[in-house]
């Protein structure tokens, strides 16, 4: 092999080893950078299950007076049953005045009473809000009670 050749392989050779070890330097802090937040969003979930809210909320939550009996039934009347209509302005007016503690109260009595969620009954409500086809007239209300992890 003459030196011409011998560079041009160890060139070569260097640049394979170079670009083998930035892939490899790269896959590892991506993968980190996924880890952290992964581990920060358990994190986050973590704190809303256990209930570890916001100062805020853990003072809505020791002040509330809410009684849900009559708002469960008001909706009942509304959503359950077969209905010729629908009601978003009603039954979206009800579930987005309340404070998220009064939410979780008035889902946690409709599953006491009615033994399934509030959010399945609305996503199960047949509702076609004056269009053709189906969509879902009660959509602000679902996602109030997805976000508060009460599907």
């Amino acid at each position: 092999m003459n030196d011409k050749t011998k560079k041009t392989l160890i060139v070569g050779a260097s640049i394979l080893v170079a670009a083998t070890g930035l892939f490899f330097i790269g896959r590892a802090t991506l993968n980190r950078i996924k880890r952290n937040a992964e581990d920060k969003r358990k994190k986050i979930l973590e704190e809303e299950v256990s209930g570890g809210g916001t100062i805020q909320e853990q003072v809505e939550e020791t002040e509330s007076t809410y009684n849900p009996s009559g708002d469960v039934k008001l909706i009942a009347g509304y959503i359950l049953g077969a209905n010729m209509f629908y009601y978003p302005t009603e039954v979206n007016g009800i579930i987005m005045k309340l404070n998220n503690t009064d939410v979780k109260k008035l889902a946690d009595a409709w599953k006491n009473k009615y033994k399934r969620s509030l959010y399945s009954d609305l996503d199960d409500e047949w509702d076609s809000c004056g269009t053709w086809g189906f969509t879902n007239c009660y959509e602000s209300s679902m996602k109030r009670l997805s976000k508060l992890g009460l599907r």
